[in-house]
């Protein structure tokens, strides 16, 4: 059949897919070298691989799977931390730009009272200036 002419061609090498998701195209296909595999062995992968209602998560695929959540997750994780820095950095600017309106806010305070002293201390001078 088509499976020994398929080894024939590729000299004791056979292919090993993995299938992830049901589009066309979709998974991967590894060429695998090997000495020349007993037809009746080939031919009962093949009939195992395309049994219905087999795994369709290999516990090889499961494993790479986890590892590429894992891989993920701690891209994620660094995003998150660099996030985190970024914010404190923030909220330390923000600290010291209170910090400087609070410090303005007194000098402010400072220069209204000044202000008001400053008022009445001319309106009694010219009080007295027009007594005198």
């Amino acid at each position: 059949g088509t499976i020994s002419r398929q080894l024939s061609e590729q000299k004791g090498r056979f292919l090993v897919s993995s299938e992830s998701g049901g589009g066309k195209g979709a998974g991967a296909s590894t060429f695998v070298g090997a000495s020349e595999p007993d037809p009746s062995t080939v031919a009962a992968g093949a009939k195992a691989a395309a049994a219905p209602g087999r795994d369709s998560n290999p516990p090889a695929l499961q494993v790479h799977n986890m590892f590429q959540a894992l891989e993920a997750a701690d891209k994620h994780a660094k995003v998150l931390k660099e996030m985190q820095v970024a914010a404190q950095e923030h909220a330390n600017v923000l600290k010291k730009m209170h910090e400087h309106m609070s410090e303005q806010q007194e000098k402010i305070t400072l220069l209204v009272v000044n202000n008001r002293w400053l008022k009445q201390r001319v309106n009694s001078l010219e009080a007295n200036s027009i007594q005198g």
